[in-house]
């Protein structure tokens, strides 16, 4: 025991000693599947390096098939996104092979948490970082290199091992592909996987306890992970979803459906079980049934978009075109594995409904994807898409969907095989309904998550002798923004606000133009401030008049004994800027007078091309931007992309 003791102490030591500093090491064996868990760790590092550029970076990887300038290139060529090979390194495992799950075809969880733990721990002999963050959800890895290596820990949790859902999912007897018939059938096995779950939920929370950042993609995610784990301190971030070339798609999909008469629906996603792409071809096989009954002689072609990581998923996809030979689906589906992002963009612009099929999608990059690129969406009404993406505008008269979610009522239909034909039927009407809508309300399907809006926010600030400058309140109206937008968004407008307020005289009023945004600026005497943000439509001198107007409402009600009070906005007590913000959307019911435009005909207003021409001599924006502490990384990684996509600070 004595021995054994000393031996473990010296395993200790020799393993601690060895730990390199400045060194940041990712946990992802599959770094080059080309999915969305690996868009964020590529720009995870993309964007650390730009932070720390004196720090290296290494990605344990079971890809030892490929170069690191293979892999990286394949970063590129799927996502758009370079990354400096200068401080990029890679340490190849060769173990890799024995967390994949057809190997533990009973048992997988268990097994191949444990599979992880032995993968974790021939990363740890070959390297011990500074910094470890797991990247892929591999749950025993984070004890070990915490408690073992002295690392300190950082987690991204895509999707977690085991969620309550899954033990409820087990409880309900519900057959899927982790719930097999012969369990289903009988109590003793029932009870025991629930047994089962019940202790794996138990250490998978324990070793939670291990990691000191807690990051999650979605609020799905993040609701679990805060209960399997007891932890109260997991942020919500959501994946990064480089929408610009998205947005910037031309949709030739409507013409195809008409002229050709071919509905075009395009599936992404990796090839796993999960995913679903079974019930893609069986809705296929009932929709093609029904187009057959019709006389408009249209017919419909599901594209499916896969990642394949490994044998086991082109096996899957085997099986899929068996599936669709035996149906008589062959001419109605097109393959396309492992696509370069360039074709993907074809892709997207050629479909009109873009399926997803998952239930419970912990995030959905692919479903922000299609929403972004004008594709109509059609997803399952669970986790991410039904929690964080596919959600209603509220619109001036009614709400207006963004998308289309699928779900059977529960309680309605009891027996799980009914209930699964009954989704088919409801992913199937939801298809012919947005077929049958007019060009006009797809359209508005379409545009509702970034419909232009006049007036986007007002921000409030104060300008004290010395020129430093505090936020007092702050109100927006985001919901033209794509939801994955209005984080950083936001951000940037009260970056932008106060800059502008920083930049500005006592008593100046300013207007900076920034491609089609505008930011309006004005400073009263006494240092109190106002900066609103519209589109070219709303006009500056009606912007002046407004905020001439806020400011005038806020020091009625906020005096000015009381401002030195006022640390942050909490603290502030003024209550009615969103009701000002709401009223101003449309100057002429804000003013029936219509009087706005003449009372500042005689201000002087300086006008700015770009928010740059407002920096004083040698400051730059990246710099600024850069040295923010009041803007995420996700934020200062969304002006970057902007920026490379030649848009200037066309950060909104």
């Amino acid at each position: 025991m004595i021995w054994a003791l000393f031996f473990l102490f010296m395993f200790l030591l020799i393993i601690r000693t060895r730990r390199k500093s400045d060194v940041v090491a990712f946990f992802h064996p599959y770094c080059n599947a080309g999915g969305g868990g690996e868009r964020v760790l590529w720009c995870a590092i993309r964007t650390m390096q730009q932070q720390w550029p004196n720090l290296q970076f290494f990605i344990y990887s079971g890809d030892y098939d490929a170069t690191k300038e293979q892999i990286l290139l394949k970063a590129k060529q799927r996502f758009g996104i370079t990354v400096d090979p200068k401080n990029v390194h890679f340490v190849f495992l060769r173990l890799r092979r024995i967390v994949e799950a057809d190997l533990y075809p009973r048992f997988t969880l268990l097994l191949q948490t444990l599979a992880g733990f032995i993968l974790g721990f021939e990363a740890l002999l070959k390297l011990n970082p500074e910094v470890f963050i797991d990247s892929m959800g591999y749950p025993l890895t984070l004890p070990l290199f915490r408690w073992i290596a002295g690392s300190r820990i950082a987690a991204y949790v895509h999707y977690p091992t085991i969620s309550h859902d899954m033990i409820d999912l087990v409880a309900r007897r519900e057959r899927t592909y982790n719930n097999d018939d012969i369990i289903v059938r009988y109590n003793i096995l029932i009870n025991a996987k629930l047994l089962y779950y019940r202790l794996f939920a138990f250490f998978y929370g324990l070793c939670g306890q291990a990691v000191d950042v807690v990051m999650v993609n979605g609020s799905w995610t993040g609701g679990h992970i805060r209960r399997l784990w007891f932890c109260d301190h997991a942020k919500v971030v959501f994946p990064p979803c480089d929408v610009t070339a998205f947005l910037a798609l031309e949709q030739v999909a409507e013409a195809k459906f008409t002229e050709d008469k071919v509905l075009r629906i395009l599936s992404i996603g990796q090839i796993r079980p999960e995913k679903n792409h079974k019930l893609q071809l069986e809705v296929l096989r009932t929709l093609v049934k029904k187009l057959a009954e019709r006389s408009d002689g249209i017919k419909v072609v599901l594209t499916i978009a896969g990642g394949c990581r490994n044998q086991e998923d082109h096996r899957r996809v085997t099986t899929l075109k068996d599936m669709c030979a035996e149906w008589g689906l062959t001419s109605n589906v097109q393959w396309k594995l492992n696509v370069p992002y360039e074709e993907l963009l074809d892709l997207l612009s050629e479909s009109l409904i873009s399926i997803h099929t998952m239930w419970n999608e912990h995030f959905g990059i692919s479903v922000v994807e299609g929403i972004a690129a004008g594709t109509v969406m059609l997803a399952h009404d669970s986790g991410g898409p039904q929690m964080d993406i596919v959600l209603p505008i509220d619109g001036k008269n009614e709400t207006q969907p963004i998308g289309f979610l699928a779900a059977t009522k529960e309680g309605v239909i009891i027996a799980a095989v009914k209930r699964a034909y009954a989704l088919i039927l409801e992913y199937v009407r939801l298809i012919l309904h947005i077929m049958e809508m007019s060009r006009t309300e797809r359209d508005a399907v379409r545009e509702a998550a970034r419909a232009s809006m006049k007036l986007y926010s007002i921000l409030i600030y104060h300008k004290a002798d010395d020129g430093t400058v505090r936020s007092f309140k702050s109100a927006f109206d985001l919901s033209s923004f794509s939801f994955f937008q209005r984080g950083s968004v936001q951000e940037f407008m009260q970056f932008t606000g106060k800059l502008l307020v920083e930049r500005s005289g006592l008593g100046a009023r300013s207007t900076v133009k920034e491609n089609e945004y505008f930011c309006h600026c004005y400073v009263r005497s006494d240092g109190l401030a106002a900066v609103s943000v519209t589109d070219g439509e709303y006009q500056a001198r009606i912007a002046m008049s407004m905020m001439t107007r806020v400011l005038d409402d806020f020091s009625s009600k906020v005096h000015a004994v009381q401002w030195a009070q006022i640390k942050t906005e909490k603290d502030c007590l003024y209550t009615a800027l969103p009701e000002m913000l709401a009223k101003w959307q449309n100057p002429r019911e804000a003013d029936p007078m219509t009087r706005v435009q003449e009372e500042v005909e005689e201000t002087k207003i300086v006008m700015h091309n770009t928010i740059q021409s407002v920096l004083e001599r040698g400051e730059k924006l990246d710099d600024l931007v850069k040295k923010s502490e009041n803007l995420s990384d996700q934020s200062k990684l969304f002006y970057t992309q902007a920026r490379k996509m030649n848009k200037c600070c066309n950060y909104y």
